[in-house]
Formats: structure tokens, sequence, C-alpha cells
């Protein structure tokens, strides 16, 4: 027996005195790996700080219970209670922004926790996946209802995205709540930021009109960009692109890490060219980016400094239909209903004839688009208490480019150039020439936001936003085939100038009840004015004076059923002024109107670690709807019209999957009716002259609205570092107009893409990705957007003309971190 009370004196003695370490790995939400990091055990000796690897290990700690903390300078500090009876592994990762900037600051055109509101969140490793050049549209072609299309066929240069069937016009777009959507087009030219995706970190999508924003009613819904992140330790990435159609990238980043626990720099300078898969359909893209931070626990201050330049080659005419069918009579025939108008030279019949699918209208060898745009902004967020936060925002917008085009035989009278007499008296009063159209704008603005928390459970949100644009449209004549003795290459044959001023304000309400309902008020006044004045390029004189007032509330309701999982139920009004397009652009128009719409969303989420699911049912109600009809202006852009009555309903799915530890699936649907109650198509008649016919259509589909669209994405990794997934897209068919007619249509289309990723670690380096992409595995020879036109002559003709989009194509890319 005294064997055995020696042996358990013995056991307990071992025990007492038995010593075990900590070790483990911190890190913050982004994955960056924090150095002088503290961490201890409280009350106690025991403690270490991280290396510049994010590593720490404290030794010799005897058993027993203790309290562990982690601190890092900016972060909220990490407590838990610990029991130490073995060597334990504890990985440190510190949620949320630096100094708590996502609390600090104020993303007014976002939709936080509570919002009742369909929306969808993408962060940085989402965004860089596929950031290999092509613009940022086809970064969010994979979200629920969204459509993108690019006139190059290959995701470079002009492209646009279109949501639940709405037009790039009507999709609110706000970098850093700061309006991109051009205030008289209304559009948003994604060739103008090259590579901005590099820089964003994080991107909200917004499906229907959503809470009160900055700049034009959001209709089709409204994307956030945010690039406001601070990273803690110096950074140096470089990343290099090469694929199909000689398309390369070159991008360098640099950032200094949070210097003195409050400043930090970071840049970016990014070259993109590529040939295009339309033939001459070139783009020599380059830009930059750079921003300079100051931040405390309570405040920030930002200068953002964002600047493109794109030169490409047009391709806007697209290619007729009649060529896509490959019936060489077909084509003849097109032929000969255009000889002498669209093809006016043998040029042009060998260069139709000549080419396949990639065909290209132009040929002239500098028919380009050179435009630089840059945007400052000047952004700073203060919370002096816990109630109160504020942000002030100043931002400055400049563009100024042209493009430049070949008219053959044109005649001096539309240019405002006198005819000359050569030595025999002759009348000359035409020629081939070279002009300029040229685009010079400045948007100034100011906007103001402040969040007042009136209790734990109410917050009341407003703000004020003001912008001034004005905008010369001018155009030269830079060369004659024929000497002209008056030719001034800087005179202005046609100068008119927009101006458009934007003011509104909004208040915006959030209540919790019973920590289960989470009631939503907003309400935003707009007051807008839109003045064109001076000769337009048809050497018309305009004088255009428009003045709107738009009140646009929402409300809305949140059941919070579990923590993971809730109910919203939204009504919105939104009104929205017509663009510089809708008043000059339609010859059978006077006058555009403003549009009205009436929203509803009502959606259920769920989360959880192994499955994500939303679910929404949409009603979007019109009036005085301004819809596409089919055919384009001179520049290549949509045509619209007034319908008095259209709608959009639809259900959209997102679900994702985690199949098993390795193997991930995500899938969204969207099905949709959108309909026209009475739509009146007007044809030009030609036959004696000019005239116009109308003919009335009922219940018909709004153009460019596809009735089904789905993504399906499955990723797999076989091992830690490498990463192998498959993309599907699939679009429904879509009509070119508003009539239903079945010659008027793009057929549905769908695409698999296949892409191969590895991270590799290193002493040398941070992180070294390289990755492989096939696009398009299968060749599907589809068209994503296109345009129409009827005119009779005797009879109905009607026209198509279509946007091919690239076959099969691949990209091959590196990035390393130093």
């Amino acid at each position: 027996m005294k064997y055995f009370y020696l042996i358990l004196f013995l056991f307990f003695s071992i025990s007492l005195s038995a010593q075990f370490k900590i070790s483990g790995v911190v890190k913050n939400e982004k994955g960056e790996l924090l150095d002088f990091t503290t961490v201890f055990l409280e009350g106690t000796n025991y403690a270490a700080t991280t290396n510049e690897k994010g590593r720490y290990e404290i030794k010799d700690i005897p058993l027993g219970s203790y309290s562990f903390k982690a601190m890092y300078f900016g972060y909220e500090p990490i407590k838990m209670p610990l029991v130490i009876n073995k060597d334990t592994i504890i990985n440190i990762t510190f949620l949320g922004e630096i100094f708590r900037l996502d609390q600090v600051e104020i993303h007014a055109n976002r939709v936080g926790e509570h919002g009742p509101f369909t929306r969808q969140n993408l962060g940085r490793v989402i965004l860089n996946k596929e950031n290999t050049g092509q613009d940022a549209t086809y970064i969010l072609q994979w979200t629920p209802s969204m459509v993108v299309t690019s006139d190059a066929g290959a995701g470079i240069g002009y492209s646009s995205m279109r949501l639940r069937g709405s037009d790039q016009t009507r999709i609110n777009v706000t970098l850093n709540d700061v309006p991109v959507n051009d205030a008289e087009s209304q559009n948003v030219f994604w060739v103008n930021m090259p590579d901005l995706m590099t820089s964003v970190h994080a991107v909200q999508i917004q499906r229907g009109v959503g809470p009160s924003t900055n700049g034009s009613s959001a209709f089709g819904g409204t994307v956030s960009l945010n690039t406001s992140d601070i990273k803690v330790n110096p950074f140096i990435d470089v990343s290099a692109s090469y694929g199909s159609f000689n398309t390369s990238k070159l991008s360098a980043q640099f950032g200094s890490g949070l210097m003195q626990s409050k400043y930090s720099i970071e840049g970016r300078i990014s070259m993109i060219k590529s040939d295009g898969y339309v033939d001459r359909a070139t783009a020599d893209l380059n830009s930059y980016f750079f921003t300079a931070s100051r931040v405390t626990s309570s405040s920030s201050l930002k200068l953002n400094i964002i600047s493109g330049k794109e030169v490409t080659y047009q391709a806007w005419n697209g290619v007729p239909e009649e060529k896509l069918d490959r019936d060489p009579q077909k084509l003849i025939d097109h032929y000969n209903l255009n000889k002498g108008d669209l093809y006016k030279t043998p040029a042009d019949s060998i260069n139709l004839f000549g080419s396949d699918r990639r065909y290209n209208y132009y040929t002239y060898p500098n028919q380009v688009d050179n435009y630089r745009q840059t945007h400052i902004q000047l952004i700073e967020s203060w919370m002096p208490s816990a109630k109160w936060k504020t942000k002030f925002t100043l931002f400055y917008t400049k563009g100024k480019g042209y493009f430049e085009e070949f008219k053959l035989n044109a005649k001096w009278s539309g240019y405002g150039i006198d005819p000359i007499f050569d030595e025999n008296g002759n009348r000359i009063d035409r020629s081939d020439i070279v002009r300029r159209r040229w685009l010079n704008n400045n948007l100034f603005g100011l906007r103001a936001d402040a969040v007042y928390k009136l209790s734990d459970k109410s917050e009341l949100q407003f703000g004020l936003f003001g912008s001034i644009y004005d905008g010369d449209h001018y155009g030269h004549v830079i060369k004659s085939s024929i000497t002209i003795p008056q030719l001034d290459k800087e005179r202005k044959y046609y100068d008119n100038t927009g101006t458009k001023k934007d003011f509104s304000s909004y208040l915006r309400w959030t209540h919790n009840i019973h920590e289960k309902w989470v009631l939503f008020g907003d309400v935003q006044l707009r007051l807008v004015s839109h003045n064109l004045l001076g000769i337009d390029k048809d050497l018309r004189s305009i004088n255009i004076e428009n003045q709107f007032t738009f009140v646009n509330p929402k409300a809305g309701l949140q059941y919070l059923i579990k923590p993971n999982q809730h109910f919203y139920l939204s009504y919105a009004i939104a009104n929205k002024e017509p663009s510089r397009g809708d008043f000059i652009d339609n010859v059978f128009v006077e006058n555009a109107k403003p549009e009205h719409l009436r929203d509803v969303e009502l959606g259920y989420q769920f989360k959880h670690r192994v499955l994500s699911f939303e679910s929404n049912l949409y009603f979007m109600k019109y009036k005085d709807q301004l819809v596409l009809t089919g055919e384009l202006n001179e520049v290549g852009a949509n045509i619209r019209v007034n319908v008095p009555d259209s709608y959009r309903f639809g259900w959209e799915s997102d679900v994702m999957v985690l199949l098993t530890d390795n193997v991930h699936l995500n899938f969204n649907t969207t099905l949709s009716r959108n309909k026209i109650k009475h739509f009146t198509e007007v044809i030009a008649d030609y036959t004696n002259g000019f005239d116009k016919v109308e003919i009335a259509h009922e219940n018909t589909d709004i153009s460019f609205s596809p009735s089904l669209t789905g993504a399906l994405g499955l990723v797999y990794r076989p091992i830690e570092n490498i990463e192998v997934g498959w993309s599907s897209k699939y679009v429904g068919s879509q009509y070119l107009d508003n009539t239903s007619n079945p010659n008027r249509k793009l057929d549905a289309y769908y695409f698999h893409n296949f892409r191969i990723a590895g991270d590799f670690k290193s002493k040398y380096w941070k992180s070294l990705e390289i990755s492989f992409e096939l696009r398009n595995i299968f060749n599907d020879l589809y068209v994503s957007n296109g345009y129409t036109y009827s005119y009779i002559v005797n009879d109905l003709i009607t026209q198509n003309f279509l946007y091919p989009q690239a076959g099969r194509n691949w990209m091959l890319g590196a990035r390393i971190s130093l």
C-alpha cells in the first residue's frame, strides 16, 4: 500500500511542476499578419509579442486556469478564459477595421445588417479572383440578375451591365459614396476607370430602389464601391497577366502600412492592352490610384485620387445579323439594301465579305475614343461621442477627351464650311474629312452625413448633397482630302454646354422592437435643374431648360427569426429625370417625361457555416418608364422613349453550400416577367418623302429583359493552397425592342469558365499567386447585345446589328506580394 501512495505522490508532484506553452498566429480579418501584437496571461508575467510573421510563443506556463488576452493598437482587445493542461495553439483574428473604422465611418449608400433591402456584399477575396484585366462589370457578372456585354467582345474596352433588365443609366454607381454616373448621360463608362477593382476592397450590389443615394435615382439597383480600408503592414504587390487576343495587364501596388500608428499612403499604377476579339477593337488603357490617410480611434481623413486614360478603337456599329447567320445570299441582300449608305467604297465591300463574325465596320486607322477621367476625393469622418458620428466629402471629377471619325464625301454645309470654286468655276462643297467630337466636363460636389444614436434600439441618419456639373460639347474638322483655304482646325463647328445642378437631402430612421422587429424609414427630397444651350452636332440650335422636384420615400421592416435568419419587407418610391439623350436624340419625341417607380421587395435570408440561402420576390411598377427602343444614336448610345404603364415582377434566389470542407457550391437564379401594357411603335416612312407610321402593341416584353438568368460556381480545394473552379452563366432570350417581334430577338446563351489557381509561400515573398483561366470552354458563339431599327420604303424593312462575344479564350496571371 505504501508503494501506491508513493506513486500517487510522485504523479501529483509531476503534474504540479509540469510546464506547457501557448503558440499561434495573429492576423486581422483581411488576412494581414500582425507583428508586435502583445499576447499575455492577465495577472502573470507570462507574455510575448508576435514577430514579423505574426507568430508568438509563451513558454514554461504551469498547469492552471488563466485569462488570455491579445492587444493590437487600433483594434478592440480579444480576451478569453483558458485552462492550461497541455501545449496549446491559439490563432487569433482581430475583427473589423483598424481603429474601428467600420464603426467610425458612414457608408451612406450601403445597406447595413438590418436594412430591409435586397443586396449582396462582395469582399476583396472574391474581387481578386478574376481580376486579370477585364472591366469591373465582368467581375460582377456572377451575381443575381446581372447581365454584362462588351462591344469588343472580350470584356476590355467599352462594356456595360444590366440589372433586372435595367440598363446602366438606371443603375446608380458610387465610389466612396461619390457618384460615378455621368451627370448628363447618366451612363457609367467603366473604360475610364481601368483596373479599378484592384483598388476596391468592398462592393455592395443592391437590387431594386434601395435606400436614398446620390446622383440619379436607382431604378434597377445600386453598385456601391469602397476603397477605404487601411492596411496595417507595408506591402508591395506586382501582378501581370497575358492571354488571348494579345491581352496583357501589368499592375504594381505599394503601401506604407500604418506609420506612427496613424498615417498611411497607398498607390497603384496599371497598364492594360488588348487587340480585342472584334477586329481592330483595340484597347490601350492606363490608370493610377493614390490615397493618403490619417486615422485615429475616433476619426479619419483621406485623400483619394483615381485617374484613368483610355484609347479604344471604336466597335459601336456591331455586326449585321445576316453575317452571323452565315447565309451568303442573306448577306448579299443586306449589302444591296445598304449599298451607297453604309457601304460606300470597294474597301467597305471587301471588309464586309472578307471577314468572319469578328467583323468591324470601321476601317479608318485612327477611329478611336481618347479620353481621360480623374476623380479627386477628400473625405473626413469623425466620431465625437458614442452617440454621434459625422462624415464630410468634398469631390471633383474632371473628364476631357474626344472620339475621332472619318467621314467619306461629307457635305461641308454640315460643318459650317462655305463652298469653294476651282479655277474652272466648278463649285466644290464636299470632301473626305476627319472630325473630332470633344467632351470637356467638370463635376464639383459636397456631401455631409451624420448618424445620431437615439438609444440602444433607435438611430437617426441624415445628410445633405449638392453637385454642379458643366459639360462642353464641341467638334473640330481637323483634316480634309481637299485643301480648304478657310479651314481652321481649332474652329468649333458646333458648340453647346450642358449644366446640371443636383441638390438633395435625406432622413433615415431605424428602430429595434423587442430585438425581433426592426423598423426602417427613409425619405429623400431632390431638386434637379438641367439646361442645354448652344449649337448641337447637327447644327440645330438647342435651348432646353428643365427643373425637377422629387420626393422619394421608403419604408420597411425586418423580422429576426433567429440571429442567422430573417424576413424583410420594403416599399420604396423613386423618381428619375430624363438624360441628355432623351431630350435631343429621339426625333419623334418633343419632350421626355420623368419616370416614376414603386418597388416592393419581400425576402428571406438564412446564414449558416454550411448553408447560406436568400430568396426574394420583387414587384416594380413604373409610370412613364423610359425604355430602350432598340436603336442607337450616332455615338452608340441607346435611344429611349416613355411608356405609360409597365412593370417587372420576379423571383431571385442565391444559394451557397459547403458540400465538404474542400468543396464549395454556389448558384443563383432569377425568374421574371417584364411587361409593357401599351406600346406604340413609331416607324419612319420614306416611301413618299418623310412621314411616320404608328403601330399599337399590347402586353409586350420590355426590351433587353430576359425572363430567366442564372449562374453556377463550383470550387474545389484538393490541397490547402490550390483552388480549382468551374463557373457557368445562363441568360435567356431577350428582345431588341418592345414589340415582342421574334425577328428582333437575341437567342438565349450560356457559357462555362474553368479556373485553377495556387498560392505559394516562401521566405522570399509573402505570397505568390498563379492562376490560369479558360473562358467559354465549349466555344459557344453567342451574342449578348444588339440594336434594331425599322423603316418603310414601300415595304417594312427591319435591320438588326449584333455584338458577338469571344469564343474560347484564356488568361494566365501571376501576382507576387512582398
